[in-house]
């Protein structure tokens, strides 16, 4: 009696990661390089957008481009994806994936006209201002803010760089911007340098 020819079994590959796995791996090959503040804040964001999702599978990338798109902003989901997208390119690279799915979708995404110009960098009038400073001065309870509001309008600095300034960086003429605090994983932390430039000069006058 003759056997009956069976199929040759066909062995599965390890299975493909999913969004949220190589997000983590990602992350991890970020840390060294980006700064304490961008992996605390913007990181960990984008891994809260991606556990969020209905699917991470890949495979379902149209799926989560759409799901972004109702749940957030434009401007959060082009920024989610682009993020994303990153993430997928270096895995592509790191030969996790064979390929990225989302490769164009951020691009795709067009911006609201509110949205994509650049926001105003004088949003208070001169009475607007002096309004705010004189309302934080006259409070029972934040007065002792007042001082502070007033630096940052008077000088446009960061929070951040404000907080961390030392009497040392106060010269004759001028005051030395050269640090911040940031927020870390562990917690805030003192930075050498500022966000977009290692430090700025901002001159002194009688005010």
């Amino acid at each position: 009696m003759n056997a009956i020819p069976t199929s040759p079994t066909v062995s599965e590959g390890p299975p493909q990661p999913d969004l949220g796995d190589l997000w983590s791996q990602y992350m991890r090959y970020k840390e060294p390089q980006a700064s304490r503040s961008t992996y605390a804040k913007d990181y960990q964001r984008y891994r809260n957008h991606i556990a969020n999702l209905p699917s991470r599978d890949l495979e379902d990338a149209v799926a989560m481009r759409d799901y972004l798109l109702k749940k957030v902003t434009p401007n959060t989901a082009k920024r989610v994806l682009t993020n994303i997208t990153a993430c997928c390119d270096w895995a592509v690279r790191s030969q996790l994936i064979e390929n990225n799915p989302f490769v164009g979708m951020a691009r795709d995404i067009q911006m609201p006209k509110s949205d994509a110009e650049e926001a105003d960098i004088n949003p208070f009038t001169r009475e607007e201002r002096d309004a705010i400073i004189q309302a934080f001065q006259e409070s029972k309870l934040y007065s002792y803010y007042a001082p502070l509001v007033q630096f940052l309008f008077f000088t446009g600095c960061r929070p951040s760089e404000a907080i961390a300034l030392q009497w040392k960086h106060i010269r004759d003429r001028f005051i030395l911007f050269e640090q911040a605090i940031t927020i870390s994983t562990k917690g805030l932390a003192l930075k050498n340098g500022l966000k977009t430039q290692p430090q700025r000069r901002f001159p002194l006058n009688r005010q």
